[in-house]
């Protein structure tokens, strides 16, 4: 499909202000429209994976860098202060500098919250050993020694549970460092004295020996023999129905005694345990007993546990690349969602332990980690034990506490956040947030972050612990965010918290949030703004603002008041902006001023301009982007660590953080700007920062975590895309595509694909695949024994927060056995001798491929046999309905050639030689014209306009011979030559047979016999006059104004005088007269004015004089007076 360009037009609206007795540089408003092409680029590239239209209209929409800039910076924010009412004066109230400013007060009273007091233990005084330190579980451990039988083991239930008691207490035994206790070696050796029958017993025994460095290869191998040779899994005892316990337990002595058996494939057991394992997997990511149960928390622990040495392992089968990583992220998700909100797992002890210890082995956050915790430590007895003096209870919870107790480090916990005060705007209001310190350290340094309404306060966030404070462990702290009066915040406001210390154990869980309705002030009085930014800003070579805010909706808001004047003056210019509005482009400026600048609130009676005096920005303007600029750096962060590729906006800017998180944002225009995640997975938290003239901004924070989502992703569409729309599926050998489309408020991140196989009546797990363009398409290799009717795949589709979707399924459909058709390519050019290249030299075939889509490879050879030239380009789709390639020879040496293409569909290659040969050659390159400078348009009649420019820097290679004129309508997207060659080097031109009333651009191209230059660098806009002219717009004076030139001779505008435009250069004045108005300039000095009409300048006895005047309906742009010498006229 042809992409066509895009269509950039820009427009500029100009107004001029007229003040009492002198003038006033034009105030306007500049925008620039950007009009998206009709194919994006994603669009192309979707369309080269072989996407129809019809699947590419499925997708969810993307936002382009374009249509961000357009959301945050909209072009047609646009003010034409010409038809606007001229305002009445405007009564500006200043805010007390502090008024938006919050401060925060710590309570240096801290609270024990949850902490266990010390445990009255009841033991023999012998065996009252301190092993860790850690009371809970050293009084854990004495209770089992106290409560080991006297035949060294240990049980609940009698004989049915002495294997099972015994191995789990001798594991926590030996994870704390104790294997070598008296109570741990006497367990060992009764546990090798033991014949246990069935097979789940049997490996966890030989599970525990090999553990203890027994070699258990010998006597394991008769339980290893009891494998189930149709699914690969094995059951309770010998001839059972393989279930995940059993499987998984021995699985984990597998991997323990490094058990290989013989043959080629010694790890074939192992293998076929994962895979069983990896199979039974339940589309929730969790496993029940056998296949058709629900899943379940202890078989879910018990197969993850199993798999924990192999979790970043992958396995190659006939259907494809087999991630284990991606099978253990779904069950550990399946934990995590299960989990209650009183941190338990069903509310059951041994369920809550097994859970908390394989998540935390796996080093994942929980949401609810202190309520399993408390719920953990709370479950001891006073005699040490867990479960009703149950030895396996006991060693369970133990096991899951020790990872958290044994671990040193602190954790910080936003607990709570609660409101005092009226939440209405400009009334007091106070956050107090509650910091609990959950971890088994004491910190004293650490950080909190206040983000409301998404904008960061105070990057620098502030010291949670001031004073000296130490927060130890169980304690915890108010902190008070007092908002003395809340003058920036309206309506459902989000405050958000953020701490963080340092050397945590988890910074997961160190945000809080709360939504709050602020009503508006019952007074009228309008809410602020939240932030605003104020930066230089340039168009057409004007000296221009660009300032913006968040905006919200006020009833009491009248509109903004964008406020301006030069440094150290009085009082505020104004320029109102419509409450809809987010800011503007406002021009135009002096060149080179430094402004300061504001924004303030119109109140309801559009007298009263309200505005907080700290928060003025100075920005000095210019015309020229390459001016006055500046520069920000710092990172990105997502929670604590620093956040790799990040793409961030910042108002003028888009940016992505490099590996390591820095940032960086060089030659932005000066003033202020702010900058966040832009991504919509992430929290778009705003931090504010200067960019000083010459100097860089270091140090910015840009933080972010994962946006708060709960609402699932859901999948619009799944298919096959080589069904092309039918039930058949034709297996060619070569992958297939598996598609999915789906919708998600934050965006889709990865799904999980399966295929039913009918012969099992089960759904295979195929692969995890991630998004791209907001779908996803993922290769699925049938394998060969894939054959027949009611085959189906299924998808399960999750989000950035890992919320799933409800799972969609596509078919049933057949799989039939395809027979490859090889491909064929024929060059068809070039195509005979005489064939000639210079830069360019076009490459032409004909290709067929049907059953697939087979990729082109094109070769320059330097003769026509052996395929053994230079590659010139490969990865060109068959599918592709353009068989040709232009080849650039530009670097190519001299000489002759012949080309080649080779055309490969993955199972067979076809080679075609050209009949001809090109011959390439290189001319000397001749160096064409720079552009034409300083472009100047004016109206000189209803159908006429009037061009000036410079000529061009610099000719090139050949002499100037002539320009080309170009013209358009502003809804034109490509101009058009109404000149082709001036063939003169004069620089004026005037456009006739113009319609009235009518804005047309310009742009001139100098020529030279070695071609064209590039257009002038600037685009001039020029509108005919009305038909009825009338007397047009007209700048008068109502007394003597003075002039002075660069080299500071004087000048008199006499009282009278008449005139559209005045405009200096160095040693020279520029009017625009018409419509019968005149000027009279007087040169005290009396001076020769001389002028391009060559009117004569009139010698007085101590003066000088000029006169100019037009009739009506007349008028001439550019009149030069240039003064020089004595005057020497009449």
């Amino acid at each position: 499909m042809e992409q066509k360009p895009h269509n950039y037009y820009e427009i500029l609206i100009a107004c001029v202000v007229m003040i009492a007795g002198g003038i006033v540089f034009p105030l306007s408003v500049l925008a620039q429209k950007n009009e998206a092409s009709e194919m994006s680029a994603t669009t192309s590239a979707l369309f080269s994976l072989g996407l129809t239209e019809a699947q590419i209209r499925k997708l969810p929409h993307q936002k382009t860098l374009e249509e961000w800039t357009r959301e945050l910076e909209p072009p047609e924010h646009k003010i034409d202060l010409r038809a606007t009412p001229a305002q009445k004066p405007l009564k500006a109230v200043a805010m007390p500098p502090d008024a938006a400013v919050m401060d925060i007060k710590a309570s240096p009273t801290k609270t024990k919250s949850g902490a266990a007091s010390p445990l009255a233990v009841s033991l023999n005084a012998a065996l009252a050993n301190v092993d860790t330190g850690v009371a809970i579980l050293d009084n854990g451990l004495n209770f089992l020694r106290a409560s080991q039988t006297a035949s060294s083991s240990w049980s609940h239930y009698g004989d049915s549970s002495a294997i099972s008691d015994t191995v789990a207490v001798l594991d926590v035994f030996s994870m704390l460092g104790l294997a070598s206790d008296t109570a741990a070696t006497s367990g060992v050796a009764w546990l090798g004295s033991q014949f246990p029958d069935n097979t789940l017993q049997a490996a966890q025994k030989f599970w525990m020996l090999a553990r203890s460095g027994q070699d258990v290869s010998y006597s394991f191998d008769a339980i290893v023999q009891r494998i189930n040779d149709n699914d690969g899994g094995f059951g309770y005892d010998r001839k059972y129905r393989s279930d995940v316990s059993a499987t998984a337990a021995m699985l984990e002595t597998i991997t323990a005694s490094n058990y290989t058996g013989d043959g080629d494939n010694p790890d074939f057991i192992k293998i076929s345990a994962i895979l069983f394992l990896l199979n039974n997997q339940n589309s929730n990511g969790g496993w029940g007993e056998f296949i058709i149960d629900p899943s379940a928390t202890r078989q879910t622990t018990a197969a993850l546990g199993a798999l924990f040495p192999y979790r970043n392992a992958t396995l190659n089968s006939s259907n494809g690349t087999i991630v284990i990583k991606d099978y253990v992220s779904r069950g550990l998700d399946y934990l995590k969602n299960t989990q209650s909100a009183d941190g338990t797992w069903n509310t059951d002890l041994v369920e809550t332990a097994l859970a908390y210890e394989i998540l935390h082995r796996y080093d994942i956050p929980l949401a609810n980690e202190d309520a399993a915790f408390q719920y953990l430590k709370a479950a001891q007895a006073a005699d040490g034990s867990f479960g009703n003096q149950n030895p396996y209870a006991t060693a369970l919870s133990l096991k899951a506490l020790s990872y958290r107790l044994l671990d040193k480090r602190p954790d910080l916990v936003i607990t709570d956040i609660t409101v005092s005060g009226t939440l209405v705007s400009r009334s007091s209001v106070s956050l107090t947030v509650t910091v609990k310190n959950i971890g088994n350290s004491a910190i004293s340094k650490a950080q909190i972050y206040n983000v409301t309404a998404n904008y960061n306060w105070r990057p620098q966030g502030y010291d949670l612990l001031p004073w000296g404070m130490t927060l130890a462990p169980g304690e915890q702290v108010n902190f008070t965010f007092p908002y003395y009066s809340t003058y920036q915040l309206l309506g459902d406001t989000e405050f958000k918290f953020y701490v963080e210390g340092e050397r945590e154990s988890n910074y997961d869980n160190n945000w809080k949030n709360k939504i709050l309705m602020v009503a508006s002030d019952p007074g009228g009085k309008p809410a602020h703004t939240v932030y605003f930014i104020a930066q230089k800003y340039d168009m057409y070579g004007s000296a221009a603002l660009n300032v913006r805010w968040p905006k919200r909706d006020d009833p009491n808001l009248a509109a903004y008041e964008v406020m301006y004047r030069k440094q150290g003056t009085t009082p505020w210019n104004f320029v109102r902006v419509d409450k809809a509005w987010n800011g503007g482009f406002i021009c135009c400026f002096d060149e080179g001023v430094t402004y300061e600048i504001n924004v303030g609130v119109l109140y309801p009676d559009q007298t009263t301009v309200e505005y907080f005096t700290d928060f003025m920005t100075l920005v000095t303007m210019s015309g020229n982007p390459a001016l006055y600029t500046g520069g920000a750096s710092g990172k990105v962060t997502f929670n604590e660590k620093p956040f790799s590729y990040a793409n961030t906006f910042a108002y003028g800017r888009f940016g992505a953080s490099d590996q390591d998180g820095n940032i960086a944002y060089p030659a932005m225009p000066n003033g202020t700007s702010a900058a966040w995640a832009s991504d919509p997975q992430y929290d778009p938290i705003a931090t504010k920062f200067p960019v000083p003239m010459g100097a860089t901004t270091s140090g910015i924070r840009i933080a972010t975590r994962l946006a708060d989502d709960t609402s699932p992703p859901r999948i619009t569409d799944l298919e096959i895309q080589e069904t092309y729309g039918s039930d058949v599926l034709y297996n060619y050998g070569t992958p297939v595509h598996l598609l999915l489309f789906a919708n998600d408020d934050k965006g889709l991140h990865d799904a999980d694909f399966w295929y039913f196989e009918p012969a099992t009546s089960q759904w295979i797990y195929l692969q995890t695949a991630t998004s791209s363009y907001g779908y996803i398409r993922t290769p699925w290799t049938i394998g060969p024994d894939l054959l027949g009717t009611g085959y189906k795949i299924r998808a399960i589709a999750r989000d950035w927060k890992g919320n799933s979707s409800a799972p969609s399924e596509w078919g049933p459909f057949e799989i039939r056995r395809g027979v490859n058709i090889p491909p064929t390519i024929k060059i068809t050019k070039p195509d005979s001798a005489g064939n000639r290249a210079d830069a360019t030299s076009t490459i032409a075939w004909d290709d067929s491929d049907p059953d697939s889509n087979a990729m082109i490879s094109l070769y320059y050879d330097t003769d026509a046999t052996g395929t053994d030239g230079t590659m010139i380009t490969s990865g060109i789709s068959e599918d592709s309905p353009v068989n040709s390639y232009v080849w650039d020879t530009s670097a190519v040496a001299a000489g002759n050639y012949y080309i080649y293409g080779v055309i490969d569909d993955g199972a067979t290659k076809a080679v075609s030689y050209s009949t001809g040969s090109t011959t390439i050659a290189h001319a000397t390159v001749l160096a064409p014209p720079g552009p034409p400078t300083n472009l100047f348009g004016i109206s000189v009649h209803q159908t006429k306009t009037r061009l000036t420019w410079d000529a061009p820097l610099n000719t090139g290679d050949r002499p100037l011979t002539g320009y080309r004129i170009e013209r358009k309508l502003p809804s034109e997207a490509l101009f058009s030559v109404i000149v082709p060659d001036t063939a003169t080097t004069t620089t004026v031109y005037v456009d006739t047979d113009l319609a009235t009333s009518t804005l047309y651009e310009y742009g001139v191209r100098s020529l030279t016999s070695a071609g064209q230059s590039a257009t002038t660098s600037n685009i001039v806009d020029v509108r005919t006059l009305d038909p009825d002219a009338g007397i047009s717009s007209r700048i008068g004076t109502v007394k003597d104004v003075g002039l002075a030139l660069h080299d500071g001779s004087r000048y008199i505008l006499a009282a009278g005088s008449m005139f559209r435009s005045l405009g200096f250069q160095p040693d020279t004045f520029i009017f625009n007269i018409s419509d019968g108005a005149s000027i009279m300039l007087v040169s005290p000095d009396k001076k020769e004015l001389q002028n391009s009409l060559g009117i004569p300048t009139t010698c007085e006895a101590n003066r000088s004089v000029l006169m100019l005047a037009m009739l009506p309906n007349a008028s001439i742009p550019q009149i030069t007076v240039t003064p020089s010498g004595a005057c020497s006229g009449i």
